[in-house]
């Protein structure tokens, strides 16, 4: 019972915050050049990395992932993944004594998308039609991941001192081409 109790106190803790990290205003030099704001909201992304039952949200997500037969299905888990890793690492680089965990955070988010667009590919190659909702939706949510983490390293540059940003920053970029190209 109790830990029912603490279990919902932190989700309305996490999703106060999570919240509050979604203002309107850009800080000043952070604006990207020629590019508006994506209206694309995040989803809550639940416990955070450092929550003492994080392992068994991995183990449920893990398994749910494995039992997803539909292809379709499948892209929206993956995009879903990708966009709760990235509003959790959101989390995170504006949580004090939390900002170790954003770049392997982002780093799994990339991921995600990146399962998503094979999944994509996997359903065209197969010959089957697909929703074209579904790649709208991809590049909405990867159009958001590098605007976030591109704000994150504008706010703070000394975040992604081993580059692990940057580097997601361009995966990400690379796969919003490739999402872009599909027909």
């Amino acid at each position: 019972m109790v830990i029912l109790v603490y279990i919902l106190l932190t989700a309305g803790a996490v999703r106060a915050l999570a919240a509050d990290t979604q203002s309107d205003q850009l800080p000043a030099g952070c604006q990207p050049a020629g590019r508006q704001r994506i209206e694309y909201p995040l989803p809550s992304p639940g416990m955070l990395t450092d929550h003492p039952l994080y392992f068994l949200k991995l183990v449920r997500d893990k398994i749910l992932e494995y039992l997803i037969t539909d292809q379709v299905k499948k892209v929206e888990f993956d995009i879903l993944q990708a966009d709760k890793f990235l509003s959790m690492s959101e989390i995170q680089f504006r949580s004090p004594g939390k900002t170790g965990y954003v770049a392997k955070t982002l780093t799994r988010s990339a991921e995600y998308s990146e399962k998503a667009l094979a999944d994509i590919e996997k359903i065209k190659t197969s010959g089957k039609s697909y929703r074209t909702d579904l790649k709208e939706k991809l590049l909405k949510s990867i159009g958001k991941h590098i605007e976030v983490t591109t704000l994150m390293t504008c706010e703070n540059p000394s975040a992604d001192s081993g580059g692990a940003i940057s580097g997601d920053i361009a995966r990400l970029k690379t796969l919003f081409e490739k999402a872009s190209g599909l027909k």
